[in-house]
């Protein structure tokens, strides 16, 4: 399948387990830029709200703003295409606006793959944190102290 087929391959696998959660936890997620929703796997795009514009625009959406206001939420997951360009610039600007941002780096892709590893280091110098998906819903789990969900998560996981 090569490494772009397999990369595509866990991604999908890795949006089906945050739609889930994400249903769970009622967690909003957002979609900026190109996003063609039929591509997603499954049920995902279901809940996903996609705001227009082009990607470097997310931290001047109203609505995005907005909603993230209301929610008094702190700490921002980002993830998508390109991890050495739009992905950089989105996550060191909402370093710089005072948010806590998460990397998830099995969601992000390089436009040019010699670039991963800097942007990587860059962003970890600005405070932001790389994880992963499954790393991520078992944070969001533990962190809501509700047993019952973590073990529900937990078997998700596998």
């Amino acid at each position: 399948m090569g490494a772009t087929g397999e990369r595509a391959a866990r991604a999908a696998e890795r949006l089906e387990l945050l739609s889930a959660c994400r249903q769970w936890l009622a967690v909003p997620t957002f979609a900026i830029g190109e996003y063609d929703s039929d591509a997603m796997p499954g049920t995902f795009s279901a809940g996903v709200c996609h705001l227009g514009g082009q990607a470097l625009d997310l931290w001047s959406d109203t609505q995005f703003t907005s909603d993230l206001e209301a929610s008094a939420g702190h700490c921002i997951f980002l993830g998508g295409f390109w991890l050495d360009e739009d992905v950089l610039i989105l996550a060191l600007e909402g370093v710089w606006l005072g948010y806590d941002i998460r990397l998830l780096l099995d969601l992000s892709w390089p436009r040019q793959d010699g670039d991963l590893f800097l942007a990587i280091q860059r962003l970890m110098l600005h405070g932001v944190i790389p994880t992963n998906v499954r790393q991520m819903l078992l944070e969001w789990t533990v962190h809501t102290g509700n047993r019952d969900l973590r073990d529900k998560v937990m078997r998700l996981l596998g």
